[in-house]
């Protein structure tokens, strides 16, 4: 059952001491979508407590939130479509309340929040940003990608550019996935409640880049530098349109390599077969389930992926049970070049309770091999083709759902799981404690190559969400390191976790 959450107490505008709660409404209850049933926002005035500060100071959060541009991102269309009620009801007259100007931009056709972003300007003065993106992985992903880079510096390595402020981001989940949301601040019923809560505490409003260095996760409600990770596809790679995914979309073939900064997830085969068939018309309503309807498609077919793929894996005991090891690198070929299941990972989760990388701490750090640098920790996720009682996908589709099972699936002998952000690679970008002077994340190592074999038909990709197809023999899609923070944008990155 979802409960009533107190989203902020403290001084509001009028000078009293209030207390504003998060009251759910019956759609939240039957995760349904039923007309005058979103939440409302419960004000209360409160006694003033003897630790309270004067009524004529503000408090800490609205510090935070006057001190910045604060712009509402509404990808109006994800998930069960609840976004305008939430932000109707509890978002815009609480930041009235306490005062708090804002920008609302409800989306209005697929290139909104891409727009969005690649308008933003900086000024000669540093300027900061509060960005609250209510959507899923996929509407932070179009956001941070189209973000306008290379101010007056080299945009292929980011040496030379000026920083024009910060840019702090909350992801409010009102997605399908929500595999950040469920990796960090928490999935379920709650989770819209508990990300407003976090943002509207004063303790979101503290400078803790510090706790990207911590091993541990970093505390709820804690702003931690954004992890990320390059992505290059071959030219002649597209994003398919999101109306017919998979189909022949027409082609946009710039003379270049395609190029994302993943936050979430980058995967091929199964998985991004899945995530693309997920959003058929048909399947669209059933919000999260849509995932397992179009698992049942796929594994109703043959699941045989062919290519090679060269892995760097952080530490020089990962091992795979069906791979060639060699200069510490993982080389999967010959008879382990087969493939079902392909994933890279920043986050634990890719729905809430699907604990697809059990050892991620999403906006946490690793040391890699007793180095003093710390970055985002990146995992590597395959099944193979080749396993044994497998008839009518039958072990495979086992396999897929241990990941319920609290990560069952990584205890599996025929499942690779292991961390591939490569040696000799801070990953940190320029948000990072380790690299802040530096200008070299941008070419950090490479993690991994994929190059599936000629033959094949256009290969489907996912990046957080997004479908890539890879035309038939058109190249190597290349994996690299995860850090912190985009070495060739105007703004440091930041999110709330």
């Amino acid at each position: 059952m979802t409960e009533e959450t107190v989203l902020y107490r403290g001084l509001d505008q009028t000078g009293d001491y209030v207390e504003y709660v998060y009251v759910p409404g019956k759609a939240e209850e039957s995760e349904k979508e039923e007309e005058d049933q979103g939440p409302t926002l419960r004000r209360t005035v409160l006694p003033v407590p003897q630790e309270s500060p004067t009524s004529s100071s503000l408090s800490r959060t609205i510090d935070f939130l006057q001190g910045r541009r604060v712009l509402v991102i509404n990808s109006v269309t994800s998930g069960l479509n609840q976004s305008a009620s939430v932000y109707e009801r509890v978002v815009r007259p609480l930041l009235t309340g306490l005062g708090v100007s804002h920008e609302y931009v409800p989306t209005r056709n697929a290139s909104t929040i891409s727009d969005t972003a690649a308008a933003l300007t900086a000024g000669q003065e540093e300027e900061d940003y509060l960005v609250i993106i209510f959507g899923g992985d996929t509407s932070l992903s179009e956001f941070v990608n189209a973000l306008p880079s290379g101010s007056g510096g080299d945009s292929s390595s980011g040496s030379g550019r000026v920083r024009r402020g910060r840019i702090d981001l909350v992801l409010v989940p009102t997605g399908t996935g929500n595999a950040i949301s469920a990796s960090s601040i928490g999935g379920g019923k709650n989770a819209i409640a508990k990300t407003l809560a976090a943002l509207f505490h004063s303790s979101a409003s503290e400078d803790v880049a510090a706790a990207a260095t911590a091993a541990a996760a970093p505390t709820t409600g804690t702003f931690v530098p954004l992890p990320n990770f390059r992505v290059e596809f071959p030219p002649g790679s597209y994003v398919a349109s999101a109306a017919a995914p998979g189909a022949d979309a027409s082609a946009d073939t710039p003379p270049r390599r395609l190029e994302f900064h993943a936050v979430a997830v980058v995967s091929w085969a199964l998985h991004a077969a899945l995530v693309a068939d997920s959003d058929l018309p048909e399947y669209r309503p059933l919000g999260v389930a849509r995932f397992r309807k179009a698992a049942e498609l796929n594994l109703a077919r043959d699941q045989r992926y062919s290519g090679e793929i060269t892995l760097l894996p952080s530490s020089s005991s990962a091992s795979s049970a069906t791979s060639d090891q060699s200069n510490s690198s993982i080389k999967l070929t010959g008879d382990a070049s087969t493939h079902s299941y392909v994933l890279f990972t920043l986050v634990s989760q890719v729905e809430p309770g699907y604990l697809i990388s059990p050892s991620t701490h999403y906006g946490g750090a690793t040391a890699d091999n007793g180095s003093n640098s710390a970055r985002p920790s990146l995992y590597f996720v395959r099944i193979p083709f080749t396993l044994p009682n497998n008839a009518n996908n039958a072990e495979l589709a086992r396999l897929v759902t241990l990941p319920y099972q609290a990560g069952a699936h990584v205890t599996e002998p025929n499942v690779d799981y292991f961390a591939v952000n490569p040696s000799g690679s801070d990953g940190t970008g320029d948000n990072g404690d380790a690299s802040h002077d530096k200008d070299d994340s941008y070419n950090e190592d490479v993690a991994g190559i994929i190059t599936a074999t000629p033959g094949e038909s256009p290969q489907r990709w996912c990046v957080d969400g997004q479908i890539v197809v890879v035309p038939d023999a058109a190249g190597p899609v290349v994996v690299h390191g995860a850090r912190y923070g985009i070495a060739t944008v105007d703004w440091d990155l930041y999110i709330l976790v």
